[in-house]
């Protein structure tokens, strides 16, 4: 996909569904013809602004992690299930998630380029897929305020997917092993706590 028309992407999102906001498989269907990468870049945006008494986590973290698995299979284009498909997000969501996004990701597009390709296939492709994954599942962590790190790390490492950028690819890898970094430290702190408390 060319970078150009990444941010143009994303912004004709707005257009799609009615009053209500789009379905799912609404945005699948404006993004199939991209790229998977590109799709998990959306579904990561919008997992990665925190809404409270919404499963938003739980929803795009799964979406990530059955997308990734599909691109990991060799999939060209994303299938969401039916029951998935069918739900909305909220207009004012996606309004306010592209309002944020949009701006940042056109500066971002003029730093990426493709560059070091061998990084965007093969077994590190595999790598990238399984550090999207393990995103996907944290994103899906029922832990207040936890879903930002996962979110944004999907965004990074699938933008250097999409741009096939390997400095981007790099940048990606480093934020998501950072975040499961941080992710062991409050699971392993936690834990620590029950245990003096019990």
């Amino acid at each position: 996909m060319p970078a150009r028309s990444l941010t143009l992407t994303l912004s004709r999102l707005r257009r799609t569904g009615g009053p209500q906001g789009p379905t799912l498989g609404e945005m699948n269907s404006h993004l199939a013809d991209r790229s998977l990468p590109l799709t998990i870049l959306v579904f990561g945006l919008f997992g990665a602004v925190p809404s409270p008494g919404l499963p938003t986590g739980l929803l795009f973290g799964s979406l990530v992690v059955i997308l990734t698995m599909q691109m990991m299979f060799g999939a060209t284009a994303p299938a969401l299930p039916r029951f998935l498909r069918r739900r909305h997000v909220p207009r004012r969501a996606l309004d306010a998630v592209l309002r944020r996004a949009v701006p940042t990701l056109r500066r971002m597009e003029r730093l990426l380029r493709p560059r070091l390709p061998a990084l965007s296939r093969g077994p590190f492709a595999v790598l990238s897929g399984l550090l999207l994954v393990t995103m996907g599942v944290l994103l899906a962590l029922p832990i207040p305020f936890g879903n930002s790190a996962p979110g944004l790390s999907i965004v990074a490492l699938s933008l250097g997917l999409v741009m096939r950028d390997g400095i981007g690819i790099l940048a990606g890898w480093a934020v998501s092993l950072a975040t499961t970094g941080a992710f062991i430290a409050i699971l392993w702190g936690a834990g620590g706590l029950a245990a003096a408390v019990a």
